[in-house]
C-alpha cells in the first residue's frame, strides 16, 4: 500500500488497537481482564480471564485463570495469557512435528537410523553396475538379483526413494545424488517407448520385453520426476514428469467414462489402483511446481473415488471395473485390499489440506472398514485381500499393507533394513526375496515423522 499511487485517504479520529496477540484480542472483546470470552461449544465455570474458542470439539474448563484455549478441528492449543510468544512458537513447532507428536525422540531417532540403514543397503547393491538400472529384488541375505526382468515402475520408485533420502538428510548425500542422476538418465535414455512415453518391462540388459505403455508406470515416473525436481532442481527430471503427463493425457485419457485407461493398448479390467498412484503423483507434481492443472487432475480422480471407486453401501474401495466403471463382480463378492484403504485415506487427507475439499467421512470409513474387516484379530496385521462379505481370500500379510496402515495411523511395525516382504498367517516369511519396490513404501511411511 505504501507504494500504491491510486489511493485516497480521509482523516478520521478513532480508537486503534493493533491486536498483536491474544491478550489484546481478549481485552478488545471483553474490556475487562477478569472476564471470560468464549466462542463455540464451550463451558466455563469457576474461572476468570480466559479466552476460549472452539471450532468443533466441546471444551469444558473449570478452576483456571488467565489462559488462552483454542480448539480447531484437529488441534488444541493452551497457553498462558501473558505469554504472547507462545502462540507463534507452538504453531511453527506443531506444523514441523505434526506427524511425530506423541513419539519419543528415541523412537524417532531409531526410525531414522532404521530408514537410513535401508538406504545404505540399497545404495550399495541396488544399481546394476554391468547393465545399468536398478535390480528388481534382493535375496533375503542381501544379494542383488541381476537376472530378473525389471518393471519400469520399480526404476521410478527407486529414483523417488533416493530423492527423499536427500531431503530427509541421509548423510551419504553424494551417493543419493549420484543414484538419482543415474536413475533419471537411465529412464530418459533406455526405457523410452519408440512412439512416446515408456515401456512396461525390460530385460536385465535394458532390452524391451513388454512394450505396453502402462498408466501405473507413468504415474510413478511423474512422482519420481516431481520428487527429484523438488529435491535437486534437476530440469531433466521434471521434463520426464511433463512427458509422462503429456503421454497419458494424449494416449490414455477416457473422455467417455472419465479417468484414464489402464494402458496402451487398453485392456480390462479397469482398476482404481493406478488412479490412486496418479493422484499421489499429481499432488507431488503440484508440490514441486505449484501447477494448478495438476490439482485439476487430482480433483478428477477424487471425483472418481467418490462416485465410482468407493461403494458407500459396503464401505468398500472397489478394485476392478468394466470399461464404464461398473463392478466386475456382484457387490458382496467384490475384492478389496486393506492396504489400499489406508493408502487412499492418506492421499485424501493430503488433497483436503491443499484444496479444502472435505474428505473426512471418506477417510474415516476407509480406515474403519480396513480395521474391522481387514486385520487379523490376534496380531493386528492387515491381510492381503478379502471380499466385501468378509471372506478372506488371501490371509498372508505383505509388508506394504502394514506400512500403509502405519502411515495412515502412525503405528509402528518393527523391521530392519532388509525385511521380509510377506509372511503367512503364522507369521513365518512367505517370500524368499525383497522387492526393490518396497523401499518406496518404507520411505512414504516414515518420511512424515522424520
Amino acid at each position: 500500500m505504501e507504494k500504491a499511487r491510486n489511493v485516497q485517504t480521509v482523516p478520521v479520529k478513532m480508537g486503534w488497537n493493533d491486536v498483536g496477540g491474544y491478550p489484546a484480542l481478549h481485552e478488545l472483546l471483553t474490556g475487562n481482564a477478569t472476564e471470560n470470552y468464549v466462542s463455540g461449544p464451550v463451558l466455563v465455570q469457576d474461572s476468570e480471564g480466559l479466552y476460549v474458542r472452539s471450532e468443533g470439539p466441546y471444551v469444558s474448563v473449570s478452576g483456571l485463570k488467565d489462559l488462552v484455549i483454542v480448539a480447531t478441528g484437529d488441534a488444541v492449543m493452551v497457553t498462558p495469557m501473558s505469554d504472547a510468544a507462545a502462540v507463534k512458537s507452538l504453531g511453527s513447532m506443531v506444523q514441523k512435528k505434526r506427524y511425530a507428536l506423541g513419539f519419543s525422540e528415541d523412537l524417532i531417532d531409531e526410525t531414522r537410523a532404521w530408514l537410513f540403514n535401508a538406504f545404505d543397503v540399497w545404495a550399495e547393491i541396488a544399481w546394476d553396475l554391468e547393465h545399468g538400472g536398478f535390480v528388481e529384488q534382493l535375496s533375503m541375505d542381501g544379494v542383488a538379483d541381476t537376472q530378473s526382468n525389471r518393471r519400469v515402475r520399480v526404476q521410478a520408485r527407486q529414483v523417488f526413494s533416493f530423492s527423499k533420502a536427500i531431503t530427509l538428510g541421509w548423510p551419504n548425500v553424494d551417493a543419493a545424488l549420484r543414484i538419482v542422476e543415474q536413475g533419471v538418465t537411465y529412464m530418459d535414455t533406455r526405457l523410452r517407448h519408440q512412439d512416446r512415453g515408456w515401456v512396461h518391462i525390460v530385460k536385465p540388459d535394458g532390452t524391451p520385453l513388454d512394450e505396453r505403455r502402462d498408466l501405473y508406470d507413468h504415474a510413478f515416473i511423474i512422482l519420481a520426476g516431481s520428487a527429484v525436481y523438488q529435491a535437486t532442481g534437476n530440469e531433466s527430471a521434471i521434463k520426464l514428469a511433463d512427458d509422462a503427463i503429456a503421454c497419458i493425457d494424449a494416449e490414455m485419457k477416457d473422455p467417455a467414462h472419465g479417468g484414464w485407461y489402464e494402458a496402451v493398448p487398453a485392456d480390462l479390467p479397469r482398476r482404481a489402483n493406478p488412479h490412486m498412484h496418479l493422484l499421489e503423483a499429481m499432488l507431488a507434481y503440484h508440490a514441486a511446481t505449484a501447477c494448478k492443472k495438476a490439482l485439476e487432475r487430482a480433483s478428477e480422480i477424487v471425483r472418481l473415488f467418490e462416485t465410482r471407486f468407493f461403494n458407500p453401501a459396503t464401505d468398500i474401495l472397489t478394485e476392478f471395473f468394466t470399461e464404464d466403471w461398473r463392478l466386475v463382480t456382484c457387490e458382496q463378492k467384490t475384492v478389496f485390499e486393506p492396504g489400499h484403504h489406508y493408502e487412499w485415506a492418506t492421499l485424501l487427507l493430503k488433497y483436503e489440506r491443499l484444496t479444502g475439499h472435505d474428505t473426512l467421512s471418506w477417510r474415516r470409513r476407509l480406515i474403519r472398514k480396513a480395521d474391522h474387516s481387514g486385520r487379523d484379530v490376534i496380531t493386528g496385521f492387515a491381510v492381503n485381500a478379502l471380499q466385501a462379505d468378509g471372506i478372506v481370500i488371501n490371509n498372508r500379510r505383505r509388508l506394504w499393507h502394514q506400512l500403509e496402515m502405519f502411515r495412515a495411523k502412525r503405528m509402528h511395525h518393527a523391521i530392519s533394513g532388509i525385511a521380509a516382504n510377506e509372511t503367512d498367517a503364522a507369521g513365518q516369511p512367505y517370500s524368499n526375496a525383497v522387492p526393490a519396490s518396497m523401499l518406496y513404501h518404507m520411505v512414504t511411511a516414515f518420511e512424515p515423522i522424520l
